[in-house]
């Protein structure tokens, strides 16, 4: 545990997305916001200069006979298909149907759960309070490992 978690209290959002999905008004109170995936998603189609660009990035045990895979329909990247890569800190790829797919019913990278927009006005306002909550405890974090 890390001493912001003593000093800083935790907020209530469990009980507000309880309180959310009750209510009822949305289907998927987590469903990511279509204005949101238009501007997180960048789309392309898979070519040989794009594997050069994973294999480097991203290389692989062949030991183990891994392969690039979609990681939500586990399926082997082909050439050809359609990916959207989402522009989360790791720029995850996937499937562009799959993607879009889960981001109806989510609102987060499939892989390292960065969020974004949902389309529930009340879970933004906790969305927004969580990253400032995370963000002020990094910042207390550097500033007692580095006094800055």
């Amino acid at each position: 545990m890390y001493m912001s978690e003593f000093i800083l209290p935790p907020l209530e959002d469990e009980v507000v997305v309880e309180e959310i999905k009750e209510e009822k008004k949305i289907e998927h109170p987590y469903a990511a916001n279509p204005e949101k995936v238009k501007v997180e998603l960048k789309y392309y189609t898979m070519t040989a200069f794009i594997f050069d660009i994973l294999r480097r990035d991203y290389p692989l045990n062949n030991n183990n006979n891994e392969k690039y895979e979609c990681s939500v329909c586990y399926e082997e990247l082909q050439f050809g298909d359609k990916m959207a890569e989402f522009l989360c800190p790791g720029k995850h790829i996937f499937h562009e149907n799959c993607i879009l797919q889960w981001l109806r019913v989510n609102n987060n990278c499939a892989l390292c759960r960065h969020e974004i927009e949902t389309v529930n006005p009340e879970y933004n306002k906790i969305l927004n309070k969580r990253k400032m909550r995370q963000q002020r405890n990094a910042d207390y974090k550097k500033y007692i490992l580095h006094g800055t």
